[in-house]
């Protein structure tokens, strides 16, 4: 511990004491601060001639040493959110735009850095403030849990104390290492976040200079699982006659729906999860997978129209809601639902289902939809339209080439 000798208290002061002199006549206060890191130990030059003195001393600089702590306040008038910071003896006051506490105080580091309040502070910022900001703004999008699971692994791995200027393209290496027999895909995805956080922290102030970019891990080519319409037929025949299928209850069962509709529709398995009966409606002919009241930046929940094969299916299936709002009526585990399919299938007589049972998943379904209709010659901006993506994803992404798509085309020319 390094000591100082200074008249001024610091204005990140972390803690005071009082000691005696040499030769026991007068009293110092002594105060503890960290520069760089560095534990200090700064004397006060007044000296007293009594403890009481002293102790009135040490007062009078917690009480500065609190006072000089930034605060944020709600202000009616202002319907949001202010920094208070006391300097000089004066409380200077700024707006921070937020109704939020948290994303309010996320904010504050970068506010004293812009007001000229704060010296280095950007150098401090660690990771583990960087994720806190990170978590705050996404706390009530889709998926959170899931960021949350990655960035509590992150942070167990780095520390909560690693300053966010010094991640490397080394640490990216170590994190791979760490996390050795996961997929790539579970990898990239894990480094998308970890970039999304160092960005935030960059752009909110929180570090001056722009943060090294973690690249993504090369994945192989692989053959992307492709449907055809009897491996639909074939599962839609399992389901049926699992335990909850309606050849044995008489009620058309979750699985059973969810395979009819995404048959018809192409969409991402949360589209139906939070389908409710009064999205859809049967006169028009459409399914409005849109929650009301809800916006949506990326992934859009479309309009679509309900196709002649499907309409019976949903006519069935809303005379047997049994006073049920939402079309998924069991309430199932989306997971489970296609455990217990997966379970089914690996049991059939049917080798083909056998075959698909360890690789199905809920994507193939949506994908294999897609192939089909660029496949009959559909436009991708009104496939994009039905399922939710622009134009470029539904050719880049989506849509996957197979020698026969072309066949009528050689044989005509």
């Amino acid at each position: 511990m390094r000591t100082l000798n200074s008249s001024k208290p610091t204005r990140h002061a972390v803690g005071f004491r009082s000691v005696q002199g040499s030769g026991g006549g007068a009293y110092r206060v002594v105060w503890l601060d960290q520069l760089d890191g560095e534990a200090v130990s700064v004397r006060d030059t007044i000296t007293s001639p009594t403890p009481k003195l002293s102790r009135d001393r040490l007062r009078r600089l917690e009480k500065l040493a609190h006072d000089q702590k930034p605060r944020v306040v709600w202000v009616e008038s202002k319907n949001s959110y202010q920094l208070h910071v006391k300097i000089d003896g004066r409380t200077r006051r700024v707006g921070l735009s937020e109704k939020d506490y948290d994303l309010a105080l996320q904010k504050v580091p970068r506010k004293m850095i812009e007001m000229g309040w704060a010296e280095d502070l950007e150098a401090r910022a660690t990771f583990g403030q960087a994720v806190d900001a990170y978590l705050a703004k996404r706390r009530d999008r889709p998926g959170s849990r899931g960021r949350a699971y990655i960035c509590k692994n992150l942070l167990a791995f780095f520390t909560h104390d690693k300053p966010v200027a010094n991640f490397t393209h080394d640490d990216r290496d170590s994190w791979q290492s760490y996390r050795t027999g996961i997929a790539r895909s579970t990898i990239n995805a894990e480094i998308q976040i970890v970039n999304a956080i160092l960005n935030q922290a960059h752009k909110e102030g929180a570090v001056t200079q722009q943060p090294v970019k973690w690249e993504k891990i090369a994945e192989p080519e692989v053959e992307r699982l492709l449907l055809s319409k009897q491996d639909w037929a074939g599962m839609l025949d399992i389901a049926a006659n699992m335990l909850r299928g309606s050849n044995r209850t008489g009620r058309l069962s979750d699985l059973e729906l969810y395979l009819h509709m995404v048959r018809y529709t192409g969409g991402r398995r949360s589209f139906y999860i939070d389908l409710k009966w009064d999205r859809i409606d049967l006169e028009r002919g459409t399914i409005n997978f849109a929650v009301v009241g809800e916006t949506y930046t990326t992934k859009k929940r479309p309009l679509v129209p309900i196709a002649d094969e499907l309409m019976p299916i949903l006519i069935r299936a809303n005379q047997e809601r049994a006073g049920s709002e939402k079309v998924l009526w069991q309430g199932l585990q989306f997971d489970n639902i296609m455990k217990s399919l997966r379970a089914a299938m690996r049991r059939s007589k049917n080798d083909r289902m056998r075959q698909l049972a360890p690789v199905i998943h809920s994507h193939a379904f949506r994908r294999s939809f897609i192939t089909w209709c660029v496949a009959e010659g559909f436009s991708p901006w009104v496939i994009g339209k039905i399922t939710g993506n622009s134009a470029q994803v539904i050719e880049k992404t989506y849509a996957v080439f197979k020698p026969d798509h072309a066949l009528g085309l050689v044989n005509r020319v």
